[in-house]
């Protein structure tokens, strides 16, 4: 709603550019770009744009609708691309990497993305109603759903707290299971609880969690939080109430550093998203102060929300690949705060949509293996 000087951008997307020119809007599908000129955009009045693409394919056609009306029509070039980086997040208003000078001068609001392509029926009742009877259908929102365990309720993952002293039970008399918690033991006497190693260096100033420089041990970052959930299984193995207390400290602590460092929404396809930090969350809960978990589960929360990993935005058939089932720890992390501030819900149905597709279109074979 303001003057512009060209080319700048609306819309940037995957496979999407959206930028407006001083007399209209370009639009530009998988490669293939409409002009729709003599739009009086820049007149500070609210308008509606809609963008309908038929199909992802080479060929599909692509409508644009102002205001309720069709101004152009055309075709996209390429077959949908495959979402792997980060320049194939949604932004509004600028390019993704900020380079340019030329973002978009003035407001925009309500953008949604459908599961369908939109008919002029479609875009008439969108028009004239401001969108209500279309809140249902939007990409992604959320199911109605009955909570596993209330909210808040801990353990919840990988058990039940009506489960923990069965599990207890098995790692104590079961003899694999006693041998795999003394090998446990004896690798964090050496690493975490060690004196000398990189790691226990860092897990004693999480412990103190003063004003350090923790920048020299960031290389190790993986290490602690992995080390920390072992010692974490181990003190609820032991029913060590003292060791639960310090391992609360430092979990809170080591989140408070991974919220300031981390930038998980630069990363959309993310690899690293420190599930072992969540599942600590869920099995040291009980044994947490309230001002400890606020602190963990903001971290969860961030590093969580909106994350999605490879193959989720795939075509049935594009995720024949094994590549499709990698870091859905993911969903698990996020069910770590299942109902609790920050819970994305999204997370986890888009997972479970992305396996129940990948797992029912003949991507395993009866021996088990995949492509």
């Amino acid at each position: 709603d303001g003057a512009t000087n060209g080319f700048d951008r609306v819309i940037f997307g995957p496979g999407v550019d959206v930028y407006e020119l001083k007399d209209g809007l370009v639009i530009c599908v998988e490669g293939g770009c409409g002009n729709a000129q003599n739009i009086p955009l820049s007149d500070r009045q609210w308008h509606s744009v809609v963008i309908a693409v038929e199909a992802w394919t080479a060929g599909g056609t692509v409508n644009l609708y102002v205001d309720g009306s069709l101004k152009t029509t055309f075709q996209t070039v390429n077959a949908r691309m495959v979402v792997t980086a980060k320049k194939h997040m949604w932004v509004l208003g600028r390019r993704h990497d900020s380079s340019s000078s030329r973002n978009f001068k003035g407001q925009l609001d309500e953008f949604c993305l459908f599961e369908h392509a939109f008919g002029q029926s479609d875009v008439d009742l969108y028009h004239s109603s401001g969108g209500a009877p279309f809140l249902k259908r939007k990409v992604y929102q959320p199911l109605e759903r009955t909570y596993y365990l209330p909210p808040y309720t801990h353990p919840r993952v990988y058990m039940t707290p009506a489960g923990l002293e069965k599990w207890r039970e098995r790692v104590r008399d079961n003899e694999v299971a006693s041998r795999s918690r003394e090998h446990m033991q004896k690798h964090l006497d050496a690493t975490l609880l060690g004196p000398s190693s990189a790691v226990g260096q860092m897990y004693r100033r999480f412990l103190a969690c003063a004003d350090h420089d923790f920048g020299p041990y960031t290389y190790d970052q993986l290490d602690v939080e992995e080390e920390l959930f072992h010692a974490v299984l181990l003190a609820l193995v032991d029913e060590d109430v003292d060791r639960q207390a310090e391992l609360a400290a430092a979990l809170a602590c080591f989140a408070e550093v991974l919220y300031r460092s981390h930038s998980p929404a630069e990363w959309m396809l993310d690899h690293n998203h420190n599930h072992y930090v969540a599942m600590s969350y869920d099995f040291l809960y009980p044994a947490m102060s309230e001002p400890q978990r606020s602190s963990v589960r903001r971290f969860v929360a961030k590093m969580t929300k909106y994350r999605q990993s490879y193959g989720s935005l795939m075509a049935v058939h594009e995720a024949s690949t094994n590549w499709a089932a990698f870091h859905d720890d993911v969903a698990l992390s996020a069910l770590a705060i299942e109902g609790e501030t920050g819970y994305d819900p999204t997370v986890w149905e888009l997972h479970v949509k992305k396996q129940r597709k990948f797992l029912k279109n003949g991507c395993i074979f009866e021996s088990g293996f995949t492509h």
